[in-house]
């Protein structure tokens, strides 16, 4: 089964698979903008830099536990959260990659590093 659904809405494979992605970034990133899931641990981000106003992440997570009706219910809250913005991460990432991708962000501090 092939899921491509940033939010991990579906997590097919065995406890202690382990999921990897790459993820755009800017640079005012921190580890608190990544997604979350109650199955998934973080193992590993790595950073490759791309300019001086955005790079990407290589993030490694690996499944803990099994996705039970409670940690269905508990994704379907943080999903609701990030939708809406109001989960302090995640859902900001987006307006941050905006900032750093405009057409004037380099003379903006908080985007250029």
């Amino acid at each position: 089964m092939y899921c491509a659904n940033p939010l991990f809405h579906c997590l097919p494979f065995y406890s202690g698979g382990v999921l990897i992605y790459l993820l755009p970034t800017p640079y005012n990133f921190t580890v608190k903008d990544l997604p979350t899931h109650p199955c998934l641990e973080l193992v590993e981000v790595c950073h490759q830099h791309l300019s001086a106003r955005h790079g990407r992440r290589a993030v490694v997570m690996k499944k803990v536990k099994a996705f039970t009706s409670q940690a269905k219910e508990a994704f379907d809250y943080y999903k609701q959260l990030v939708l809406t913005k109001q989960d302090d991460g995640f859902g900001s990432l987006i307006d941050k990659l905006q900032l750093a991708l405009a057409a004037d962000a380099h003379e903006n501090e908080n985007v250029v590093k």
